[in-house]
């Protein structure tokens, strides 16, 4: 199961994405161990950078960036954990946003009610 987080990275990015696995270490474990080893990797889903942009004269506004501009394509990719200093829940509206600008799916608002 996945699960949305927003993430504080080294270089000052704030990054929202999925994380779908996370890669742990396999030196020195015993067969049969409980233990999966020490975190090295978030394998994360479609990340997107946070950023304030204009959206109207004297106005800012959050928008989403795919991380990787070069190959905005990029499903999965594996993020080493030491180059995070946080990861964090994220707001119900951020989470929000990232979920309807990355599926397309236009989320509905708690409390909203939906008229036939």
């Amino acid at each position: 199961m996945s699960e949305i987080k927003s993430f504080k990275m080294r270089g000052g990015d704030e990054v929202v994405a999925e994380i779908v696995d996370h890669v742990y270490s396999s030196s020195m474990l015993l067969e049969g161990s409980a233990n999966k080893g020490t975190l090295t990797h978030y394998v994360l889903r479609r990340p997107h950078i946070l950023r304030f942009m204009p959206v109207a004269p004297g106005q800012s506004g959050l928008v989403f960036i795919p991380w990787t501009l070069s190959n905005p394509t990029i499903e999965r990719m594996q993020v080493p954990v030491e180059e995070a200093y946080m990861v964090f829940e994220p707001s119900a509206n951020v989470e929000r946003q990232y979920l309807e600008q990355t599926s397309g799916i236009a989320q509905v608002q708690p409390g909203t009610r939906i008229s036939k």
